[in-house]
């Protein structure tokens, strides 16, 4: 009952960074660790991999995260920057904040 309580969550946890933009690769990688009943593994590849591209999230995935880790008794500590990925009405993504300041040190070259 229990792996299958984790199987089924991280499998929707997948599932939905797939639909946010996690890479096949990086997809692949974390079905292998969930075929070796590696879920946390499979967690942190999702995780990492989330941040290091860059792949917008919204709160509604970070709380999914959070339910998550807590099945597989993971500190929130571990992913909590994750929270810099977040897009709402009152905060800037890294994404864009990145980009933006790209475009505005551009601007200022010329």
């Amino acid at each position: 009952m229990f792996y299958s309580k984790n199987k089924k969550s991280i499998n929707a946890f997948l599932l939905a960074a797939e639909s946010i933009g996690l890479r096949d690769e990086d997809a692949n990688n974390a079905k292998d660790y969930i075929k070796h009943r590696e879920y946390e593994l499979s967690f942190e590849i999702i995780v990492e991999q989330l941040y290091e591209f860059d792949i917008e999230i919204n709160k509604n995935f970070y709380d999914l995260a959070l339910k998550v880790a807590e099945n597989l008794d993971i500190n929130e500590d571990r992913f909590i920057f994750l929270k810099e990925l977040i897009r709402d009405d009152f905060k800037i993504p890294k994404p864009v904040n990145l980009e933006l300041s790209k475009i505005i040190a551009s601007l200022s070259k010329k």
